[in-house]
């Protein structure tokens, strides 16, 4: 575990003499504070004070100075946002204070960025090890159990879907319509879920550069009819005995199919204003 410094501690270390370097990282870990950096950087410390433990390194140190511990400190430094990261390197005898070196939080606030960090400026030599968490193990067991039990006790019906050529048109036919929808690039790119024109909301972002994922969703849902349409015309329609009964639901599927082909067609003439398309 990381070493939990107070104010009398903190300025023994840093004002010192020290053949050895301190890590400090001033953070503020109470609930109050509502700091997701602090904790996040806090498990990176774990981490690296867990893997400086396995090693034999013994000329560097990972501390932490909390705001509760340590205020005046805070108040010393000015310092206005946590977590602030700076590195004490050894006094080498000097009688003036020894570098510092602050961490760049740009460069990841994860174990192995503070790994790296330490590895190069602190010239520490030690493996990145991850203690064994025992509860996950616990757990994964606990469901990878669980999970072969159901299977083995409900095998025949397990095999009679994979069996199934209808479950594996629905997930076929699912799995192209959401990616011809665009919805990998909105979530790559983290699009917005829709614009604003004045004071509206914009599903439709203009040209081929851009998309929102309203409109992502909206052509999959347009897609998706479409697609039901088909494989109703080709599926069940035939299976219709009384000969009248299969004439209205030929012809009430082809015109949900015109409906729902000019909707589509509408909507990349909304994408793209100079689209020549149209039906209806």
């Amino acid at each position: 575990m990381p070493i939990e410094l107070d104010t009398d501690l903190y300025r023994t270390i840093t004002k010192g003499s020290r053949d050895f370097s301190v890590l400090v990282v001033y953070t503020a870990l109470g609930e109050q504070f509502k700091c997701a950096g602090c904790h996040l950087i806090q498990e990176a410390l774990e981490t690296v004070a867990y893997s400086l433990a396995q090693s034999d390194e013994t000329n560097l140190y990972v501390t932490y100075l909390d705001f509760q511990q340590g205020g005046p400190i805070f108040g010393e430094l000015k310092l206005t946002s946590v977590p602030h990261t700076v590195l004490f390197k050894p006094t080498d005898g000097r009688t003036h204070p020894a570098p510092t070196l602050p961490f760049d939080p740009r460069m990841g606030m994860d174990a192995p960025a503070v790994h790296s960090f330490l590895v190069k400026h602190a010239k520490a030599s030690f493996r990145l090890h991850r203690p064994t968490n025992y509860v996950a193990l616990g757990q994964t067991a606990a469901a990878v159990a669980v999970g072969l039990l159901f299977g083995w006790s409900a095998r025949g019906q397990l095999l009679s879907l994979a069996q199934s050529r209808g479950l594996w048109l629905m997930g076929a036919i699912a799995w192209t319509i959401i990616f011809c929808t665009g919805s990998m690039w909105s979530h790559i790119r983290q699009a917005p879920w829709a614009g604003v024109e004045n004071h509206a909301p914009r599903l439709f972002a203009p040209g081929f550069q851009t998309q929102y994922i309203a409109e992502t969703q909206i052509v999959g849902c347009t897609y998706a009819a479409f697609a039901l349409v088909v494989v109703l015309l080709a599926v069940r329609v035939p299976r219709v005995l009384d000969a009248r009964k299969q004439r209205a639901a030929l012809y009430g599927l082809v015109g949900a199919m015109v409906l729902v082909f000019s909707y589509m067609l509408e909507c990349f003439s909304r994408k793209n204003g100079a689209y020549p398309f149209r039906l209806l």
